[in-house]
């Protein structure tokens, strides 16, 4: 091992050792994996690698690249894609199950055969996607507005000063 993979490695574990985040890499592995559970994944990046028949619950991907991976006939259940990319992954007959895809890149993705239940595409471009059923699926292109004025004002007035009148009760 090098100097400079040493010194990484080091600063790696005083990373974790104080408790921040350390990003997990891995690319173009021939091994099959069987995927996790209860994990938060922050800019994780993924690439070219076999999740098929994995079994994926709980997590949460962050500002993730998760390019070109296999993931036919896995089962996610409770999974998250906030900003992350997906760019060219296989979802062939996977189960989702109260999966969110908030803002992703979702180009030359493959849905063939793929059974939704609960699934939100939340401010996501599928237009490039192959093969996504959009009845099966929830689509939601922007935000909600919030037209109730309380509801906005009610946390503002509990966090605010009791001495300042920025914000008066109608």
């Amino acid at each position: 091992m090098g100097r400079g993979k040493k010194r990484r490695k080091v600063k790696q574990k005083l990373k974790r050792k104080s408790g921040k985040l350390v990003r997990f890499c891995l690319s173009n592995s021939s091994k099959k994996y069987s995927g996790f559970s209860n994990k938060f994944c922050y800019q994780t990046n993924i690439h070219n690698l076999i999740y098929k028949d994995a079994i994926f619950d709980n997590v949460k991907f962050q500002n993730s690249n998760i390019t070109e991976c296999n993931l036919k006939n896995t089962k996610l259940t409770g999974v998250d894609f906030y900003n992350s990319n997906l760019k060219k992954s296989k979802f062939e007959n996977a189960k989702l199950k109260d999966v969110i895809f908030f803002n992703c890149n979702l180009k030359n993705t493959d849905f063939k055969n793929t059974k939704f239940e609960n699934v939100f595409f939340i401010s996501t471009n599928f237009d490039y996607c192959k093969n996504l059923n959009k009845e099966e699926i929830i689509i939601i292109k922007e935000y909600p507005k919030i037209d109730n004025q309380s509801l906005i004002r009610g946390p503002i007035r509990k966090t605010r000063n009791n001495n300042a009148k920025d914000f008066p009760d109608h």
